[in-house]
């Protein structure tokens, strides 16, 4: 929501953030989606706060006309009153306190503001100033000790869409719905373990995401229900292959099956670059799953008499 209310912040998409508020809106720090407890961190905001503030400290010494003044206490204080009431800004404690201080300061500079600049009125630039500095030394500090960290794209997908739980937005449109529920969430998992390079548990969830596609075929196909040690790929691909499966998802799925043997292997470990490779794979298995299953579930279609098909 645009306000003239938060002048002193620029506005932001909070269209891929977990907030109960949709459209632009000033913020800080954000948590990702899905109760992660990452926060996504605003770093413009903290950049432009030296600006902000040093402007103040610049018209109140200057001849500047008194409203240009006023506007200038203004943007300083609707900012540091959001740095202060943020509740995610939760590592900056000392910081929101010196914040507090100047907001303070502030006040009691806009009380003398169309005074005449006497000595009262220097007194009170100077408080402004010093508060301000306390301010700027404690923020230099805290934001040092925060564990901030650049997460690049991986696989050309935006690390964000992959951290706010929207992992199945590597799949197209039309396979997306396709998808059950449980398939969803470890294609979410996975493509954390994507991000985070953490190959051999990426390998992890992306199999489990395969093998939950290829248990969509059973009640469909009429297949019975497999138990203990076939309850497996190379179980299910048993009984996939004489069912009628198309050969080319039947020879990913071997393909993929191979890669899940060596996974599972104590010793196997995935590099970073083996598991890009394997998640590119999984994903074109599982698109071609999900629309094989789609044509098999669409009914068939009744021809209309004197219609030409």
């Amino acid at each position: 929501m645009h306000s003239i209310m938060k002048p002193a912040l620029s506005y932001f998409s909070l269209d891929t953030i977990d907030s109960p508020i949709r459209g632009d809106y000033a913020w800080l720090m954000y948590p990702c989606k899905g109760g992660s407890t990452m926060k996504r961190v605003n770093g413009i905001e903290f950049y432009s706060t030296g600006s902000k503030l040093a402007r103040l400290v610049a018209i109140a010494k200057s001849d500047r006309p008194e409203f240009a003044l006023r506007h200038a206490l203004y943007m300083a204080r609707e900012w540091l009153q959001a740095f202060t009431e943020d509740r995610f800004v939760v590592h900056l404690e000392e910081a929101n306190k010196r914040a507090r201080l100047i907001v303070g300061a502030i006040d009691a500079l806009e009380s003398v503001v169309g005074c005449p600049k006497d000595l009262v009125y220097e007194a009170r630039v100077e408080d402004v100033e010093y508060a301000i500095h306390e301010f700027a030394v404690t923020l230099q500090t805290e934001l040092a000790g925060l564990e901030i960290y650049l997460i690049e794209e991986k696989c050309g997908y935006r690390a964000a869409n992959f951290l706010n739980g929207a992992g199945e937005c590597v799949f197209s449109a039309s396979v997306i719905p396709e998808l059950p529920d449980d398939v969803k969430s470890d294609v979410r998992e996975a493509c954390k373990c994507l991000v985070f390079e953490l190959p051999t548990a990426l390998g992890f969830h992306i199999m489990r995401a395969i093998e939950a596609m290829m248990l969509e075929y059973f009640p469909l196909l009429n297949l019975p229900a497999l138990a203990g040690r076939d309850r497996s790929m190379g179980g299910y691909l048993k009984v996939l292959r004489p069912a009628g499966v198309d050969a080319s998802i039947l020879l990913t799925l071997e393909q993929v099956r191979r890669i899940r043997n060596e996974i599972m292997h104590p010793a196997g470990f995935f590099t970073t670059d083996e598991a890009e490779s394997l998640f590119e794979v999984a994903k074109g298995a599982i698109s071609a799953i999900a629309l094989d299953l789609r044509g098999r579930r669409k009914p068939p279609s009744v021809p209309v008499p004197g219609v030409v098909p």
